[in-house]
């Protein structure tokens, strides 16, 4: 998954995995996050839950690229995550969230 290369934004958004998979996320763009979140409250950290941490090239991409992997250990529902990255506005408010669904169930709409 890229994660802001073109904007603030996960391409893609949404992506199946099975059990032990792993996911990628590549870190191209400004500084971001993966953050692991709910459905419910798209934009608030899940106690407990996954965050990358801010990882990015920069503002003026002048750091290298960096990668961040989840194993996915848990299939029975979505993994919600967003970013954390609040400048100039609310990254996530700005729609910058994404899904992991495990490859039994169908993709949630993200939008």
């Amino acid at each position: 998954v890229t994660v802001g290369i073109e904007g603030s934004f996960y391409s893609p958004p949404t992506i199946s995995a099975g059990l032990n998979d792993t996911v990628v996320f590549v870190f191209g763009g400004d500084v971001h996050t993966v953050t692991q979140s709910t459905f419910a409250s798209p934009c608030v950290q899940l106690a407990g839950g996954f965050n990358s941490g801010f990882a990015g090239r920069g503002p003026n991409f002048s750091n290298p690229i960096t990668t961040w992997t989840l194993r996915i250990t848990n299939v029975s529902e979505p993994i919600w995550y967003f970013c954390q990255a609040s400048m100039p506005t609310s990254h996530c408010e700005s729609g910058m969230v994404g899904c992991v669904v495990s490859v039994l169930l169908s993709p949630p709409a993200l939008r």
